[in-house]
């Protein structure tokens, strides 16, 4: 008996230290409409991207000056990738071009005319690849896999992440950013 009185006590003092600590422990949180868009709670500092443009040039991002920036790391062999940046694409025209700047970064070693060439084939418009076939852009931001989604605000502090595909062009989506 005293066994068993023991055990409950320790599971009810974990349970209070488990419930507590997440409460004050959690700095960001899941979005439950968006099963994969990590919001954080507090704004980070982003740094500097230093990428290749279609021609081989290097090109330093770092002036985010729209409402809202959505940086997507992609590759061609990536079947989610290649289903949600149709999406992307649409998302600057119902979102507005003066609202929100898209910048794609392709993270595969592969001839950039070729990812050109598949964006084309994708009939994107809206948006520009960049390329880090280095994977250091990658490393820096600790990107564990792809598709992932980073979104920053005007100031250029990172405020989410879509980590996985996500349909960016959805009402949902849409009114989510809205509200960040």
């Amino acid at each position: 008996m005293n066994i068993i009185i023991k055990h409950l006590a320790i599971l009810f003092l974990y349970t209070i230290f488990f419930n507590y600590s997440n409460i004050s422990l959690s700095k960001e949180h899941f979005d439950s409409s968006l099963k994969n868009m990590i919001i954080h709670s507090k704004s980070k500092d982003f740094p500097t991207l230093n990428v290749k443009d279609s021609t081989g040039r290097d090109v330093k991002i770092n002036k985010y000056h729209k409402r809202f920036t959505l940086i997507n790391f992609w590759a061609t062999w990536c079947a989610p990738c290649v289903e949600e940046l149709p999406s992307l694409d649409k998302l600057v025209t119902k979102f507005g071009k003066n609202n929100i700047n898209i910048i794609a970064i392709n993270v595969e070693k592969i001839k950039k005319e070729k990812a050109v060439n598949f964006l084309k084939n994708l009939k994107i418009k809206n948006f520009n690849t960049y390329f880090d076939d280095k994977f250091e852009v990658a490393k820096l931001l600790k990107l564990r896999g792809i598709p992932i989604t980073v979104i920053l605000n005007s100031e250029g502090k990172e405020i989410a992440r879509v980590v996985g595909s996500l349909e960016f062009d959805s009402k949902i989506f849409i009114n989510k950013l809205n509200k960040l």
